[in-house]
């Protein structure tokens, strides 16, 4: 499987597989934090390597950017890179599609990369929108895809349809026995907090994605969310599972940081990823499944849908 991989300014990601005892297994990723800025110590022990690659996306909320990295000679292969950029001049003058040129600081231990002299090479005669680009792990403040999909109800939508609304996700295989049943429950403990402000509940929603489109139809994913669901089909109006084509999956995982594969012994090892859309169809943000809290999510999901649409009342809430 061709894994992205994504390294930032302040933050590097390692995947580590993560193996169950039987059923699907968790890819998890960790990072570690080292915050950079423009200015490099130039007594300190660095590698120096020119770079080329393609801007996917940026966010102004992190002041990223998205890089398809062509190979640099001597370091890595081509691959997705995301980098912080402090030069707030440098940030702001990429667009999607430009083609760039620079320079990355990389030192001796390589617990951070660092992009500068960064130049614009060429860049494209229209503006770029996502269509148009290569997939990528979207940034936080970037536009969800309207990537189609049916759910268990065999009916049609995509996740731009819930714009208004704070959409919980997850990607899930419904013959998983180890760690697909665990992110299943903490949606339906989710799914039962939220339940608990009425004024709320109908600006959020909760979505899960089928990572197994060959075995997970739209009837097998109607009968697993009812195990969830306390048997009452009335629960997929606020909570959804669907189902989509091999080609859309793929895509829709990218850009959500999902990485899967089906093993020799059949089953499909994948991360355990949960990722927040706020009602203006943008990522907020994202849980790898080290830090979840069922209740903190739901205060999260809560907040999103407050602060995106006026026509939520604004109420102070405490975790419990």
């Amino acid at each position: 499987m061709n894994r992205r991989q994504r390294m930032s300014v302040g933050a590097v990601a390692l995947s580590v597989l993560m193996m169950g005892t039987s059923g699907c297994k968790k890819l998890m990723s960790l990072n570690g934090m080292k915050p950079q800025s423009d200015s490099v110590n130039r007594s300190a022990k660095v590698k120096r390597y020119d770079v080329r690659g393609m801007v996917l996306g940026k966010s102004a909320q992190t002041d990223q950017v998205a890089l398809a990295q062509d190979e640099i000679r001597g370091y890595e292969p081509a691959m997705d890179a995301t980098y912080t950029l402090s030069n707030a001049d440098a940030f702001n003058k990429l667009q999607p599609g430009d083609r760039i040129s620079a320079e990355v600081i990389v030192p001796d231990d390589y617990s951070y990369k660092h992009l500068i002299h960064i130049k614009v090479v060429s860049q494209p005669s229209h503006r770029m929108t996502m269509a148009d680009l290569p997939p990528h792990q979207l940034l936080v403040g970037e536009g969800v895809p309207s990537t189609p999909m049916v759910n268990q109800d065999d009916q049609a939508t995509a996740l731009t349809d819930f714009r208004g609304k704070a959409v919980l996700i997850t990607f899930v295989d419904t013959q998983c026995k180890d760690d697909c049943p665990i992110v299943s429950h903490l949606f339906a403990e989710v799914d039962r907090e939220l339940a608990k402000d009425k004024k709320i509940y109908p600006y959020t929603d909760l979505i899960t994605i089928s990572i197994d489109p060959a075995h997970d139809t739209p009837a097998v994913l109607h009968a697993y969310g009812l195990n969830y669901l306390d048997g009452k089909a009335s629960g997929f109006a606020h909570w959804q599972f669907v189902h989509m084509s091999p080609e859309n999956l793929k895509r829709l995982a990218t850009d959500f940081g999902v990485s899967y594969e089906r093993s020799k012994k059949g089953d499909i090892e994948h991360t355990m990823d949960i990722s927040l859309i706020g009602p203006d169809n943008t990522l907020q943000q994202s849980w790898s499944g080290d830090d979840w809290d069922p209740t903190l999510i739901a205060r999260a999901v809560e907040a999103s849908a407050t602060n995106g649409n006026t026509a939520v009342p604004v109420t102070a809430k405490k975790s419990s």
